[in-house]
């Protein structure tokens, strides 16, 4: 894929959005996980970024480095170097032993003119309006602002994106159901209501079309589920399983 049309246009719908990859065929968040959502064909790759003690952004979920990697305690306390000299493959399995910590911009060079992306910045407490600043620039510097959405659990971060961009697509996490998500995403320029799927309805999913916005139906690993939301006519679903769910 080398000519990608603007982020949730064109191709048939629901879109499948691998959640860090290919989670349950390679470590997470990691090159390996993300060439195997391209090789299942994946329509988006989810990401998690964050950034490191020396404020450079890198590509991981956790807070802390014990579970994924051969490392411990806090990321924000270790510099771009140390963390790249972690091994967060071996946790998965010793066939992916050697696996390091991918940067942002080295995700944007990989994936450019080859899948959508939907970049995560985490909700964690340090300098959460430098990491906005430095991924939109990222972003923009590889000119991949059609390419990408941005997405979060902090819809303050999502509103500074706004500061630095008025084009890039962002969608809002929502954990729980909202009184009026047309107005609420149009109160922080956000482009996408995402996910509890068990919240949606088809009336839900109409109005927000009808609003000229877009609908992440959120974490689906159930067949049941995704064929329910489907029907509702969602734009997108994320799912531990790219490639079972493009099966369907």
């Amino acid at each position: 894929m080398t000519d990608l049309k603007p982020i949730l246009t064109g191709g048939n719908k629901p879109y499948i959005e691998g959640h860090r990859g290919a989670p349950t065929l390679c470590p997470e968040n990691t090159i390996s996980a993300f060439n195997k959502a391209v090789e299942v064909k994946a329509d988006l790759i989810e990401i998690d970024v964050q950034l490191s003690k020396d404020n450079e952004i890198v590509v991981f979920h956790d807070e802390k480095l014990d579970k994924k990697s051969d490392g411990t305690g806090f990321l924000r306390d270790y510099t771009l170097s140390e963390l790249q000299r972690l091994d967060v493959g071996s946790w998965f399995s010793p066939a992916f032993t050697g696996e390091r910590m991918p940067t942002l911009e080295e995700v944007l060079d990989w994936g450019k003119g080859k899948i959508w992306l939907s970049i995560e910045l985490k909700n964690i407490e340090n300098s959460k309006h430098l990491l906005v600043k430095k991924a939109v620039e990222l972003v923009q510097s590889y000119a991949m602002e059609e390419q990408v959405q941005i997405i979060s659990f902090n819809h303050d971060m999502l509103a500074q994106v706004r500061k630095y961009s008025k084009t890039i697509m962002t969608s809002a996490i929502t954990p729980c159901r909202l009184v009026d998500p047309v107005k609420y995403l149009k109160s922080f320029d956000a482009q996408v209501l995402n996910g509890p799927g068990e919240y949606l309805t088809k009336e839900l999913v109409d109005e927000i079309h009808h609003a000229g916005l877009y609908v992440n139906g959120g974490m689906v690993n159930d067949i049941e589920l995704w064929k329910k939301l489907e029907g509702y006519g969602v734009d997108l679903m994320c799912t531990n399983l790219p490639e079972t769910m493009k099966g369907e």
